[in-house]
């Protein structure tokens, strides 16, 4: 996936060939037809595409707008971070569980050797 900006959008590169072992990207259609060893590039994502409309326009340096589309939002961390707090409750609440069904277990067997269960 690569591309240039133009006016802070990006503009992505279709294709890419080889000019004296240098990587050249294709953006035009028009430009396949002068390359005709080019190769074709898959389409961004529609993960990437989403990205992208949240943060086009907001700079015109590539290297920032690269670091944007990587960058996790800190709406992004927190849900990650929420997915993570659920996980561990999810993992102390069966521990919770595991224990209170040992304990009860353990109250059977002392009822049991005090006589006041019978087996």
């Amino acid at each position: 996936m690569h591309f240039k900006l133009d006016d802070g959008k990006p503009v992505w590169a279709i294709a890419t060939t080889l000019v004296e072992s240098e990587t050249i990207y294709l953006y035009e259609q028009s430009e396949l037809a002068e390359q005709p060893n080019h190769v074709l590039l898959d389409p961004p994502t529609q993960d990437i595409l989403i990205r992208v409309a949240q943060i086009e326009g907001k700079t015109l340096s590539r290297s920032e707008f690269e670091r944007l589309l990587n960058e996790k939002t800190s709406d992004e961390l927190i849900q990650e971070q929420n997915a993570q707090l659920l996980l561990a409750n999810a993992d102390h609440n069966l521990l919770i569980q595991e224990q209170q069904q040992q304990i009860a277990a353990l109250l059977i067997q002392v009822a049991q050797l005090s006589g006041g269960i019978k087996a």
